[in-house]
C-alpha cells in the first residue's frame, strides 16, 4: 500500500509501508527515486520542492525533502535530504523564544511555499508561565495560526490566524473548511468555506509575511495583518458551467458539504469536492469551474503537473 506525504513543483513524495520506503516520482515522466531512510527524526510531515537551477540549464529530478518534527516540549526539528548529495543532512532545531511551536497537525496537510517559507496550518501552545508540559491543552486542537520556515535560514514563526478562520482541527482535516493559498502578487492567502453553504472567502495577508508574527507576542498581532480580498458561490459557478445537472435530484444543495481539498500553487487552481457531483477545479484567476472526476473516485492524490523542465529540453531554432 502506498500514501502519499507530499506534492510540489511537478514532483510527489509517498511512501510504502510504515514509512519503510519514501520515494519520489514524476507521474509525467516516469522519474522515480528511493530515499534512504533518516535515523534522527521520527514524523509524517514532509515538505518538497524541486531545485531546477538556472532557467537555460535546468536540472531535471534534482529535488529536497524537509522533515518537520514537533518535539514532546514544543520545539521544532528540521532535517532536509538533497538528491545531490543523495543524504539526509544534519538535524537542525532553530532557536526563537517567542515562537512557542505548535503541534503541526498530523494527518495528510497540503503545505506551501510563500515567499521562501514553508508554511502549514497549525494549533498553538497555550501561553503560560509554566513549562509547556505543564500547560493546560484546552482549545489545543483549535487551529489558529499558521507556522512558516524559512527554507534557506530554517527560522521558524507563527502567524495567527483571522478570527473568522479559527476552527477546530476536524473542520480543517474531515470538513476541509480551510487551507493556505498565495495572492496573485505571492503573498500568504487562506481559503475558507462558510459554514452550512457553499461561500468560500479568501482572505490575504496584508504585507509581507517576514516572520515577525508569533504566538504569545503582545506587541504584534499577526491576525491585524489580514484583509478579506473577495468571496464566491461553489453553487453559483456550478450552475454557471452547466455542472448542476450532476446533483441526484433527492439532494438539496443544504444538504452537500463542500470540501477544500487542495491548492495548486503554480496555476492558482482549488480543487474541491461537492458530494454526489463530483470533484471540480475552479481557477481563482478567471473563475471558470471545470469537471475533473465523478462521486466514484476516491483516494485522489493530488498532484500539480510541470511542464517548464520538459520544455526547456527541446532544442531552440532560431
Amino acid at each position: 500500500m502506498y500514501a502519499q506525504l507530499a506534492c510540489s513543483d511537478g514532483l510527489l513524495l509517498a511512501y510504502r509501508g510504515i514509512l519503510e520506503e519514501v520515494s519520489v516520482y514524476s507521474p509525467l515522466t516516469g522519474f522515480h527515486a528511493t530515499m534512504p531512510r533518516y535515523d534522527e527524526l521520527l514524523t509524517d510531515t514532509y515538505f518538497l520542492h524541486s531545485v531546477h537551477g538556472d532557467e537555460m540549464n535546468p536540472t531535471p529530478n534534482s529535488f529536497q525533502v524537509l522533515a518537520v518534527e514537533v518535539e514532546p516540549e514544543g520545539e521544532l526539528a528540521l532535517q532536509n535530504y538533497s538528491s545531490e548529495t543523495g543524504a539526509w543532512g544534519p538535524v537542525i532545531r532553530p532557536v526563537n523564544d517567542k515562537v512557542l511551536m505548535p503541534r503541526v497537525i498530523h494527518y495528510p496537510v497540503a503545505a506551501i511555499e510563500c515567499q521562501g517559507a514553508i508554511h502549514w496550518l497549525c494549533g498553538c501552545w497555550p501561553s503560560c508561565d509554566e513549562p509547556r508540559r505543564r500547560c493546560s491543552l484546552e482549545g489545543y486542537d483549535n487551529i489558529t495560526h499558521s507556522v512558516a520556515v524559512d527554507i534557506s535560514t530554517g527560522h521558524a514563526w507563527m502567524t495567527r490566524l483571522p478570527k473568522q478562520c479559527v476552527m477546530s482541527s476536524d473542520n480543517v482535516s474531515n470538513n476541509k473548511m480551510l487551507v493556505l493559498a498565495t495572492a496573485a502578487d505571492g503573498r500568504l492567502a487562506l481559503l475558507r468555506r462558510e459554514d452550512a453553504c457553499t461561500k468560500v472567502t479568501i482572505w490575504v495577508h496584508a504585507e509581507e509575511d517576514s516572520g515577525r508574527g508569533s504566538c504569545g507576542s503582545d506587541g504584534d498581532d499577526g491576525e491585524a495583518r489580514w484583509v478579506l480580498s473577495r468571496s464566491f458561490d461553489v453553487r453559483k459557478l456550478v450552475e454557471h458551467a452547466g455542472l448542476a445537472h450532476f446533483r441526484p435530484e433527492h439532494k438539496d444543495w443544504a444538504d452537500l458539504e463542500v470540501r477544500l481539498e487542495w491548492f495548486c500553487r503554480r496555476s492558482r487552481c482549488v480543487v474541491i469536492w461537492v458530494p454526489y457531483l463530483g470533484l471540480f477545479v475552479l481557477d481563482l484567476e478567471n473563475m471558470q469551474m471545470q469537471r475533473a472526476a465523478g462521486d466514484s473516485q476516491t483516494h485522489v492524490w493530488p498532484y500539480e503537473m510541470d511542464l517548464t523542465v520538459c520544455y526547456s529540453s527541446l532544442k531552440q531554432y532560431h
